[in-house]
């Protein structure tokens, strides 16, 4: 797994490091001053822009196969839309070539990002 700060954008990072200093000099001023004021409403333009501004880099995508036995699953790091295609079309690969059924209750799309992905069983 490649380090996630080498993974994040120019344009996110940038904002990063004026949050990052912004921050700092808000509690270098006294609560009540008007300069602090100022940094406080800076701080929260940026954190918005930075909300609304893509954290990590574009890669490329990424496509893992893994097989034990008769049962393989296949990883893709990309968008939804590009997982269905490729669901569609292998499903298409083994039946008309392999001339072999998927299970629809064993054939699922996971979001790693929201659960684990049971591979056995």
């Amino acid at each position: 797994v490649p380090n996630r700060k080498k993974l994040k954008s120019y344009s996110y990072k940038a904002l990063e490091s004026k949050i990052t200093k912004i921050s700092w000099e808000i509690r270098q001023r006294d609560p009540q001053s008007k300069e602090r004021q100022e940094f406080a409403k800076q701080l929260k333009a940026l954190r918005t822009e930075r909300i609304q501004t893509q954290e990590l880099k574009e890669i490329a995508t990424r496509i893992e196969y893994v097989r034990y036995a008769d049962n393989w699953m296949i990883g893709v790091t990309g968008d939804g839309q590009l997982v269905q295609m490729i669901k569609t079309e292998i499903g298409r690969f083994m039946t008309n070539t392999l001339k072999q059924k998927i299970h629809t209750a064993k054939a699922k799309v996971q979001d790693l990002r929201k659960g684990n992905a049971h591979f056995l069983g």
